[in-house]
């Protein structure tokens, strides 16, 4: 089930300068064509690589609605659509079928102590941003918000969103399993 939760954590995930100070930081790519190259690690060992594209942006009432394909080498594609409002970053669609109800994945405006609960088929799990943090990875340094999932060292999910792109780094597993961004290409 972990295992599971990982690989659904990963599809929500990005690359992103600092967002002007009138506007809020959008933490998610809302570009057709962006196009992320992630790599997975295990214990320090690159294990795969998945590609992250962004197909089709919808403006819709108060959101963006950002459909994101992922292609991975030894897997179909998998589709999931983010809505990307002022209060936060929802998925609300898995492939073709639309969630009952949205899961939110990052609330908005990011702010160090902001927290919210999940409920997900393991039960529910407590997300916390726990403050503002610079990040180097394989695509570059980026001005990051930390967020940590589960209250378990053990089992500790800890997500770094960088604005306009989305998830840079994940860490799972005490550390032992981490997704890093190793590539960003801007759209059209």
């Amino acid at each position: 089930m972990r295992l599971t939760m990982f690989v659904l954590l990963l599809a929500t995930t990005g690359y992103a300068a600092p967002a002007p100070k009138n506007n809020p930081a959008v933490y998610f790519p809302t570009v057709m064509g962006d196009t992320r190259v992630y790599e997975t690690q295990v214990d320090g060992k690159a294990t795969n690589e998945f590609t992250d594209r962004v197909t089709k942006v919808e403006k819709k009432e108060r959101a963006t609605l950002v459909t994101v394909e992922r292609h991975h080498e030894s897997s179909e594609p998998f589709v999931t659509t983010i809505a990307v409002r002022e209060d936060g970053l929802f998925r609300v669609a898995l492939g073709p079928e639309t969630l009952a109800e949205p899961v939110l994945l990052l609330k908005l405006p990011a702010k160090a102590g902001v927290t919210w609960d999940v409920m997900s088929g393991n039960g529910k799990t407590s997300h916390t941003i726990v403050k503002e943090e610079e990040v180097t990875v394989p695509a570059g340094k980026f001005k990051t918000i930390r967020v940590e999932i589960g209250a378990d060292k053990d089992s500790l999910t800890t997500l770094w969103f960088a604005p306009t792109a989305g998830l840079v780094k994940m860490s799972s597993g005490n550390g032992t399993r981490v997704m890093v961004l190793k590539q960003f290409k801007a759209g059209n």
